[in-house]
């Protein structure tokens, strides 16, 4: 959330704390100066302007999503005014500052009750914002610097070592691990005898677990897992036939579920 969309919240904040249908300018400007205020005060060039004698909670956040609110005529006017000096500035996006500059021209209303108080003009409240705005900017270049720096030294090893990949994929290699043994133990049990219940079993568990098997290699490899250099995509590709040939694993259903009627039948 940028410094504009925080300050509309504040504004909505503002309106709903009074039971305002629409946000109105002087919610709007009360949002700005809380976003701007620190411990309550908001310092704009020789002004520090208390905000808990306009009723504003400074300590309370907005909760929840931020509600659908109309804005009244005045209150678009006046972001349609900070675009428009935005744009004069040669600035790319709407900020906190062009807003609170867009109010240098308000005669009424809550900014008109400030300028009364503090003896504010048009002229040295733009400039108090013009240089509040030069700060924020500094801050923010140093903040991209920072980040900058960061995301080169970042940058500089994008691979992870043998160790770390070896730690990474552990979780997955132990569950195809345990999926296979598994799936073999059925089988081992039935060597050499007839058992066509238990033997459907074996084949069912064996199919389904090989195809998990493969999905979970597939989500090892990532987008290489679907390229024809790795084996694990012709793996992928003939899995679900172990699942159709020799009997469908419908068909086993079918028959375990026969065979298992048949043995365990209710007599009487």
């Amino acid at each position: 959330m940028n410094d504009i969309e925080l300050a509309a919240s504040f504004a909505i904040f503002a309106a709903k704390q009074r039971g305002a249908k629409e946000v109105t300018p002087d919610h709007v400007l009360l949002g700005c100066l809380r976003l701007v205020s620190r411990f309550g005060v908001a310092s704009l060039g020789p002004w520090s302007l208390d905000l808990e004698p306009l009723g504003v909670d400074w300590v309370r956040q907005p909760d929840g999503p931020r509600p659908k609110v109309a804005y009244s005529k005045e209150a678009v006017d006046l972001f349609d005014r900070a675009a428009q000096i935005a744009k004069s500035a040669g600035d790319a996006t709407v900020g906190v500052n062009h807003l609170l500059a867009a109010f240098a021209s308000e005669e009424g209303g809550l900014m008109g009750e400030l300028k009364t108080s503090h003896g504010i003009s048009s002229a040295t409240w733009r400039a108090a914002v013009a240089k509040m705005g030069a700060d924020g900017a500094g801050a923010r270049s140093a903040a991209a610097n920072r980040d900058g720096a960061a995301g080169e030294k970042k940058s500089t090893r994008e691979y992870l070592t043998p160790e770390e990949a070896s730690e990474a994929l552990g979780i997955h290699v132990q569950t195809m691990r345990a999926y296979i043994r598994n799936g073999r133990l059925p089988a081992f049990r039935l060597a050499g005898e007839r058992a066509d219940v238990e033997c459907g079993m074996a084949k069912l568990f064996a199919s389904e677990t090989c195809f998990e098997v493969v999905s979970e290699a597939l989500r090892v490899h990532g987008g290489y897992g679907f390229s024809k250099e790795y084996d694990v995509e012709r793996l992928y590709r003939d899995a679900p036939l172990l699942i159709i040939g020799e009997g469908t694993n419908e068909i086993q259903r079918i028959i375990i579920a026969k065979g298992l009627l048949e043995r365990y039948r209710i007599s009487g």
